[in-house]
């Protein structure tokens, strides 16, 4: 598809799509970023659009709603069990909380990514395959990017006991 008919399917289906999108999420900066998602995926696939492209796009834009609302949920769910998790550690033995202290040093010096998937996997006990979902990863890559984050964390806390 080209730009110049994309810039014409905006012009003319943008209005329906925003407000489709902002009644469903409620948030107008989030209803202005699933129809530039919408469209940027459009023009990415470079698909042909059915004859009546009204239809297509509105479900397109319900459908990146939808997956907005599961990922914020999602989060929502992770932050407060692990605002949980957190808050049994004043529970935990002078040993563990020790333990916990050094490990949450260790892994708040990896790379978002890495650490997400550390949390998501151990902590929460996610399959590679649901944090793939969760992250909109492959599966492969998730896998990939634990192993490294476990090894990394592993020389980090290696460093912290030779360093004692």
């Amino acid at each position: 598809m080209s730009r110049e008919v994309a810039r014409r399917l905006y012009e003319e289906f943008m209005p329906a799509m925003f407000e489709l999108a902002a009644a469903i999420l409620g948030d107008h900066a989030a209803a202005e970023d699933a129809v530039s998602l919408v469209f940027t995926r459009i023009l990415e696939a470079g698909d042909l659009l059915p004859r009546s492209p009204e239809n297509y796009l509105l479900r397109a834009i319900r459908n990146a709603c939808v997956d907005h609302l599961r990922r914020e949920r999602t989060r929502e769910k992770q932050l407060r069990n692990y605002a949980a998790e957190g808050a049994s550690v004043n529970s935990d033995s002078p040993d563990v909380a020790e333990q916990r202290r050094l490990l949450d040093s260790a892994m708040g010096g990896l790379p978002v990514e890495k650490r997400e998937i550390l949390i998501l996997h151990y902590r929460l006990g996610r399959t590679t395959g649901e944090i793939a979902e969760i992250l909109s990863l492959p599966e492969s890559t998730v896998a990939s990017r634990l192993r490294h984050a476990v090894e990394e964390l592993r020389k980090k806390l290696e460093r912290v006991e030779q360093s004692k």
